[in-house]
C-alpha cells in the first residue's frame, strides 16, 4: 500500500474544502437577500471565513511538522517543481482569501 496522508491532514483538508465550497454560493447570493437575512448571512460568512483561516494556519503548521508522502519516482524534476509550487500556491490562497475578507470589513 502506498504511503498516505495522516488522518489529521485528511480531516483538515476536507473540512476546509467543504467550508470553502459552502462560502462560495453564500458570497454570490448574500447581497441580494432581504436585510435581516443578509445581516445574518454576512455574520455567518465572516465566522466561517475566520474558521477557515484558523484551520488553515493549523493545517500549515501540521504540514510542516508532518511531511506528506513522497511524490512518485516516475515524476520528472519539472513535474515535481510544478506540483510543489501549485500546492504552496493553494496554501497561500486559502490563507489570503480570508485575510482579504477580514481586511475589507475592518
Amino acid at each position: 500500500m502506498p504511503p498516505r496522508y495522516d488522518p489529521i491532514a485528511i480531516i483538515l483538508h476536507w473540512t476546509i474544502a467543504l467550508l470553502i465550497l459552502l462560502m462560495i454560493p453564500m458570497g454570490f447570493f448574500m447581497g441580494d437577500l432581504p436585510l435581516t437575512l443578509k445581516l445574518n448571512t454576512y455574520t455567518l460568512h465572516k465566522s466561517i471565513g475566520l474558521l477557515v483561516l484558523a484551520l488553515s494556519f493549523f493545517r500549515l503548521i501540521w504540514r510542516l511538522l508532518n511531511p506528506p508522502p513522497a511524490l512518485p519516482d516516475s515524476m520528472t524534476r519539472a513535474e515535481r517543481l510544478l506540483a510543489h509550487s501549485a500546492h504552496w500556491l493553494l496554501y497561500a490562497l486559502i490563507i489570503l482569501m480570508p485575510l482579504t475578507g477580514w481586511l475589507m470589513v475592518s
